[in-house]
Parts: structure tokens; sequence; C-alpha cells
């Protein structure tokens, strides 16, 4: 699949779209502020992740990875400031049509139904105009919030897998989720 435009997706006052090199710092004031509220969630950070060279790097290869069907990283906006994102990666196309989702929200929007909206604009778009027919997401069994998301969102919990990603400093399990898109297949 040849993708030509870059998204821009909007849902209330919030805009979800690829992240531009010139807004490397947004994301650095997001990471920092949000710390303490998602390291218990989040992998290991990669050396450099608090340096604006690394995000402005990042722009760049997801802006790469996207226009060769790789991932789908986007960045929610509301105004001038980074609020969250969605990152649908590791795309597998041929008879497979799947991708991985992983997602973040500042905590003064938890619980408030924000993302809940914006997953459910990315989804669709995903769904039909990347062509993607299914979506991978799992979370920490303890992560009620995301399990009671998802499950809202309609995916469907498929088991547990055992020490699948370290986060915080020790391997946790995960509960393997996913969902098949609504919409009939493109010929």
């Amino acid at each position: 699949m040849m993708i030509k435009t870059f998204p821009k997706l909007s849902v209330d006052n919030f805009e979800l779209r690829l992240l531009q090199k010139t807004e490397a710092g947004l994301v650095l004031n997001f990471n920092k502020k949000n710390e303490e509220h998602l390291k218990r969630w989040d992998p290991p950070k990669p050396e450099g992740f608090d340096t604006k060279h690394y995000w402005e790097e990042k722009a760049l290869l997801w802006r790469k990875e996207f226009l060769e069907d790789q991932s789908c990283r986007l960045i929610i906006f509301k105004e001038d400031s980074m609020v969250g994102s969605i990152n649908f990666t590791n795309f597998e196309r041929g008879p497979f049509q799947n991708a991985r989702l992983g997602y973040k929200i500042c905590s003064s929007l938890e619980g408030q139904g924000v993302m809940s909206a914006c997953l459910r604009t990315a989804l669709d778009y995903v769904f039909k105009d990347l062509s993607l027919h299914r979506v991978e997401a799992n979370c920490i069994p303890h992560n009620h919030r995301s399990r009671a998301l998802l499950k809202r969102l309609g995916f469907v919990e498929h088991g547990i897998a055992k020490d699948y990603l370290m986060i915080d400093g020790r391997w946790q399990d995960h509960v393997l989720t996913s969902l098949v898109t609504p919409f009939k297949a493109k010929k």
C-alpha cells in the first residue's frame, strides 16, 4: 500500500497527527510532566530519551516508517501541547494485515474519556484508510483502566503472556487482546 499524505485527525478539541521534528520539545515536556504517572506502565527508557535530538530523530524516523507502511504513530495535541500518544506499530501485511497498539495520556486527562474518543477515531482511521484487519493491544493485568478501556472499545482478551515485557524494572505478565475491523475488506 502506498501512503501519500500524513494523517491529521480531529476529536473534539484534540488533534492526532505525526510528530514534526520542530515539536521535539513538546515530547520532552510531556515526558517530564508525566514521568511518575507513566513509569509503572512504560518499558525502560533508551539512552538519549531525555534529549531533544533523540525526539527530532524519532520524528523523522516515524514519518519514514509511515511512508513505508510500517507504523502510524500519532501524537495527541491540545492547542500547542502534547497530551498523549497512540502508536500503531509492527505492521504485518499480506494475509495478516495486523498492527500492535500502544497508547498513553497525561495524568490530568486520565478518566475523562479523552483516550477513548481518540482511540475510536484512530482505530477507524487505521481500519478504513490503512486497511488493517486486526489490531493487538496488550496491558499489565493490574492496569484496570487500560483493560476497561480496551473492553469498551471491543477488544477481546485472549489470555496472559508470562513475563511479556520489562516494565518498571521487572518482567511483567500482560493480558493479550485484539480487535478485528468492523468494516468489510476492500477487494
